[in-house]
């Protein structure tokens, strides 16, 4: 499974948008004792198979800028790793393009 970490409120409402199937599942997380009050995070929680509708969010909202999320890879046999997905999105990158940069990062063939 992945976790994409440090969404916002918005960034889930779009998510929710191309999320046409319902593969993701977004939990809130309290940032308690913060010093300065940090806000809310949201966290998304997608399988593999819904790494098609991560790309189709980023290539739908984020063209000309970079992107960069935090997200968390947890293997069948338990183990998990954390990593930033940092790519560069303009009018011309294409989902199969950002796909294919987010199955290089969770290291699935696709």
């Amino acid at each position: 499974s992945i976790t994409v970490v440090g969404l916002s409120k918005a960034d889930t409402l779009d998510i929710g948008a191309v999320d046409s199937n319902k593969q993701i599942t977004f939990t809130r997380v309290d940032n308690i004792g913060g010093r300065y009050g940090e806000p809310v995070t949201i966290s998304a929680f997608l399988a593999f198979s819904a790494l098609g509708v991560l790309a189709a969010w980023i290539v739908k909202t984020r063209r000309r800028s970079t992107v960069e999320l935090e997200v968390e890879i947890r293997g069948s046999d338990g183990s998990s790793r954390r990593t930033v997905f940092k790519k560069e999105v303009t009018s011309e990158t294409s989902e199969a393009d950002v796909l294919k940069a987010l199955a290089d990062l969770t290291q699935v063939g696709i």
